[in-house]
């Protein structure tokens, strides 16, 4: 069955597919802050934007009884698909400076918000209801300082945003597996003030259409009569071609040109049937014209892999956004029209504090406690440090302290890509400092150094080894005494031996070892 997506009738309303689910676009009625974007391009300044970081907080919703019917293993969410989702986010918007820092998860109870239309269906909440419900009764279930994320079983779409909100609903699925990576991306895309490529899409111009205000022309030249105004219609973002949205070209050809029934359209329209799914190619054709009977210009990567797109998933979770796309994303953010993005934002120390578990101070262990875990979709680096004498590092050091406690030759000790699917191995092992390796950012530049040597030596010992140097110099004139938890632990252990010239090797759970050379005398 093909089911289709309406955009909400909403000024600020942003619906996107999911799998093979199209969409059904109402006409554009918002328009941009004129004097709030440049329109810009130029690549020199995307890359001048500091990085920046966001919260993320996730909702599952369930139905009254606490059950969640058709969704994965039939539970609405669970942290791991939670920090999937981190990941994917990450993967997609690192590269761009923009990060996003996992703070949690809850689940509510309510059947009238489980299932949401995307296009008002009689019987079903929509996602603006939806929004207000979770903002009453002092933000219940919305999080001022974070992108909120509301998971449920959508009725007829599978994701949406309300523009520069910080509010984002998404289908069950979203975070399964790497093949929702770009239904991810593409939400968080609307969130930071991007549209559809092919916002304003119709095929010929035709009188009294509400399309035709926003239809953005192929023309990219304003000196031979034809209008330019890319930078006033379609997603207005003038590097984004005039595009027509791929999935449903056969749709507006069945109405258009046949006179069919839009109701008989949507069940009869072939998808994608101008787009070669097997090389991700548009292919042109006579009715493959924009409002002003223009040729469409279609090019590959940007315009038919674009993930604002609605080209088949496989084609986009290349995650392929323009400069014009991405500079629009960071001038949304500093306008940030309602405020929500300076209260959701986040320090760049805040990437090297876990999500969950504790570090190891002193006293008894807890294993099942004494495990930081830090989110995945980083390359993450954990390098050899030694505390200093004067330095107390059982907790790790402050991240302003920057690399005074480890070489820049320090010993890697564990590495994890971004793409690690064991999210329970990401933790900061004792005696190592956190590297984390940020895209675009120049190699010398500090931020790229290890921050937060944790070397804790508290914990006891599970054996080792005394060493006695029998002629009272470091020579191989030695006996060795091995020593078990109990008497390598033993305060008194030194008040046990003769005088000599020793070495006491203490060996810890975590592979660590820690010598001491001491001299007792007769005294």
């Amino acid at each position: 069955m093909i089911i289709s997506i309406l955009i909400l009738c909403s000024t600020n309303l942003l619906v996107a597919q999911y799998e093979d689910v199209g969409c059904a676009t109402s006409p554009l009625t918002d328009s941009d802050i004129p004097e709030g974007y440049s329109n810009s391009t130029d690549s020199q300044l995307l890359m001048s934007y500091d990085p920046i970081v966001f919260n993320v907080y996730y909702w599952g919703i369930n139905e009254d009884d606490g059950t969640a019917p058709g969704s994965p293993n039939d539970i609405s969410i669970t942290e791991e698909r939670a920090l999937r989702s981190i990941q994917m986010l990450n993967i997609s918007f690192n590269k761009h400076n923009i990060y996003f820092k996992y703070t949690g998860f809850e689940t509510f109870n309510n059947s009238l918000y489980y299932e949401i239309s995307g296009h008002n269906e009689p019987g079903y909440k929509n996602f603006s209801e939806l929004l207000n419900f979770a903002q009453s009764n002092n933000n219940q279930y919305y999080k001022t300082n974070a992108i909120n994320i509301y998971i449920f079983k959508p009725y007829d779409f599978a994701g949406i945003a309300l523009r520069h909100k910080n509010a984002i609903g998404m289908h069950q699925y979203f975070g399964q597996d790497f093949s929702r990576i770009g239904l991810n991306a593409h939400e968080m895309g609307h969130n930071l003030g991007l549209w559809h490529p092919h916002d304003g899409y119709i095929y010929p111009y035709v009188e009294g259409n509400p399309y035709n205000t926003s239809c953005e022309v192929v023309n990219r030249n304003s000196n031979n009569g034809q209008p330019y105004n890319a930078d006033i219609a379609g997603d207005r973002v003038v590097d984004t071609q005039a595009a027509p949205d791929f999935r449903k070209e056969h749709y507006w050809e069945l109405i258009l040109d046949f006179n069919i029934d839009p109701e008989v359209a949507e069940d009869t329209y072939t998808p994608w049937l101008h787009y070669n799914q097997n090389d991700c190619a548009w292919e042109s054709h006579p009715k493959g014209i924009d409002c002003l009977d223009e040729p469409y210009q279609i090019f590959l990567d940007y315009d038919n892999k674009n993930i604002m797109s609605y080209a088949p998933w496989e084609c986009v979770n290349d995650i392929l956004f323009t400069p014009g796309q991405l500079i629009k994303t960071w001038e949304t953010i500093q306008i940030d029209e309602d405020g929500h993005f300076a209260l959701s934002e986040n320090s760049i120390a805040s990437l090297y504090e876990p999500y969950k578990g504790e570090y190891y101070v002193a006293g008894p262990s807890n294993p099942a406690a004494d495990k930081p875990l830090f989110q995945p979709g980083f390359e993450y680096r954990f390098v050899n440090c030694d505390c200093f004498a004067e330095e107390d590092c059982s907790s790790p050091t402050p991240y302003e302290e920057g690399n005074s406690t480890f070489s820049s030759t320090s010993q890697l000790l564990l590495s994890f890509n971004k793409e690690e699917p064991n999210f329970d191995n990401i933790t900061h092992p004792n005696h190592s400092a956190i590297k984390i390796i940020f895209p675009n950012i120049p190699s010398n530049d500090p931020l790229l150094d290890p921050k937060r040597c944790y070397d804790n030596w508290n914990k006891a010992a599970i054996g080792g080894s005394l060493t006695k140097f029998n002629d009272n110099v470091f020579n191989t004139n030695v006996t060795l005494y091995p020593q078990d938890s109990a008497s390598i632990n033993n305060p008194n252990l030194i008040n046990t031996i003769d005088p000599g010239l020793y070495k006491i090797e203490k060996v810890y759970e975590d592979g660590a070892t820690q010598q001491t050379v001491i001299i007792k005398d007769n005294q």
